[in-house]
């Protein structure tokens, strides 16, 4: 069963759409949208902030395994893309006018104040960043988060029992059009499912909560048209083809949590018509190799990791870290 799966603002990061070239860009400059540019100092804020949540999750000994490859990729490319994002919204918010107030601003100096006091001397020289730098950069953020918040503010906060319904179901996943059709001809003999399921099911899972998120929208009203204990027919999906049989029509307690969800795939899909339009008329750049020389500190100097917390305490909302 497919996974949808969002970013932040749900909007595929500028830079991936854009030319990969430092042309024009600086020297001192990560990326460039339009006329705003990030520089190497504001990236490693975010880059070892995000290092340092991870090493919180997991264990500072993750950098020290055979996955710190793979994981500084990840890393550094998230920091790219998150930033690319604020960046991205920034500038809408420009375009549409919005600003921030003189309490917001004079918020985002306390904050910079506040973090730039945690920093240490290994810290400070690392980043090459100052206090009015980091402003700049809380300011940038604020301005993001209000440009959310405009975007969504019409969206109908009310999700029904119907739109966030959550089954629990069985499945049957083949690969084969035939082998789906040699199934559900011994269904509909009357053998059972779960014993067809262990022969034949071709998933990681037999038993699973349903929403309509992981299906096609035009398999979408048979499935959730079943009652407790009916089977399905054939449902295309995945390249390959499922059988379920529906166990409890609807859960109430799995579909309230998954009104959230679902309110949240409302306003991120609000955002992106926006954001995406901007995206395809932006002039961006990206100095691949200023950042390709940009490395993970791991010599455990570096422990400052409460960037997004202070920035919380200021202006509210919530950081996560993106799996």
């Amino acid at each position: 069963m497919k996974v949808k799966q969002w970013i932040t603002w749900g909007a595929a990061a500028v830079l991936t759409a854009a030319a990969l070239t430092g042309c024009g860009i600086g020297k001192k400059n990560v990326f460039k949208i339009d006329k705003e540019a990030c520089t190497v100092s504001e990236a490693k804020v975010f880059l070892v902030n995000y290092q340092n949540q991870y090493a919180d999750l997991y264990g500072v000994n993750l950098w020290e395994s055979d996955q710190k490859e793979k994981l500084e990729v990840y890393i550094k490319n998230l920091t790219v893309t998150k930033l690319a994002e604020i960046y991205t919204m920034d500038l809408i918010a420009k375009d549409k006018g919005l600003t921030l107030t003189e309490a917001q601003m004079s918020q985002a100096e306390d904050a910079a104040k506040e973090y730039y006091k945690t920093l240490n001397d290994a810290e400070k020289k690392y980043f090459g960043i100052s206090e009015k730098e980091l402003t700049d950069l809380y300011e940038r953020y604020a301005a993001a988060q209000m440009t959310y918040q405009s975007l969504t503010e019409n969206i109908d906060q009310e999700v029904s029992d119907a739109e966030a319904q959550v089954m629990k179901a069985q499945q049957i996943f083949v690969k084969s059009e035939d082998t789906a059709k040699k199934i559900k001809q011994q269904l509909d003999n009357g053998e059972d499912f779960a014993q067809l399921a262990s022969s034949y099911n071709e998933a990681a899972k037999t038993d699973i909560n349903l929403d309509k998120s992981q299906l096609e929208e035009e398999n979408q009203e048979d499935i959730f048209a079943l009652k407790d204990n009916q089977i399905s027919g054939i449902t295309a999906e995945d390249n390959g083809y499922y059988i379920f049989r529906c166990v409890k029509s609807y859960d109430a307690e799995l579909t309230e949590k998954n009104k959230e969800k679902v309110l949240k795939s409302r306003m991120e899909a609000a955002v992106n018509s926006t954001y995406d339009t901007y995206v395809k008329e932006a002039d961006s750049r990206f100095n691949e190799e200023i950042w390709k020389n940009v490395e993970l500190d791991t010599s455990g100097e570096l422990k400052t990791g409460s960037f997004f917390t202070v920035f919380e305490k200021y202006f509210g909302g919530e950081n996560t870290l993106e799996e």
